[in-house]
C-alpha cells in the first residue's frame, strides 16, 4: 500500500492495516490511505476496513486495562504496530476528504 497500485475495484478492504504501519499518526500514512482509495471504483465502490486507534486507547488508560496498555506498548516498540498517535477524528478527516460518503462505526478503540 506504500506504493500506487493499479485497477478500480467495486470493494478495497483494509482490515487491521493501518496501525501496523510506521507513523507517528495517521496523517504519516495518509499515502497508503490515498493508494487504496485509488483502487475504489469511483460510481460504486466500497472502501472498507477496521485498525486499533492507539491515540484512543492511551485516552482511555484506565478502562483498557495493564494488558492493553503493555501489549501496545511492546507492539509498537517492537515495530509491529504503528499506532500511538491514531485518532477516531484524524481517520474521519482522512477518510471524508477521500469519499463522497462516509459512514465510520466505532467499536472499542476499533
Amino acid at each position: 500500500v506504500l506504493t500506487p497500485l493499479k485497477g478500480k475495484f467495486h470493494s478495497v478492504a483494509a482490515n487491521f492495516l493501518f496501525h501496523c504501519l510506521r507513523g507517528s499518526n495517521l496523517n504519516d500514512k495518509f499515502n497508503a490511505f490515498q493508494n487504496c482509495a485509488s483502487l475504489v471504483d469511483p460510481e460504486d465502490g466500497v472502501f472498507f476496513g477496521s485498525t486499533i486507534l492507539g491515540r484512543e486507547i492511551m485516552k482511555d488508560s484506565k478502562n483498557a486495562g495493564k494488558t492493553t496498555l503493555h501489549v501496545m506498548e511492546k507492539f509498537n516498540d517492537w515495530g509491529v504496530f504503528g499506532n500511538i498517535g491514531d485518532t477516531y477524528e484524524d481517520l474521519e478527516r482522512i477518510l471524508r476528504g477521500m469519499f463522497r460518503d462516509v459512514e465510520l462505526k466505532r467499536v472499542g478503540y476499533c
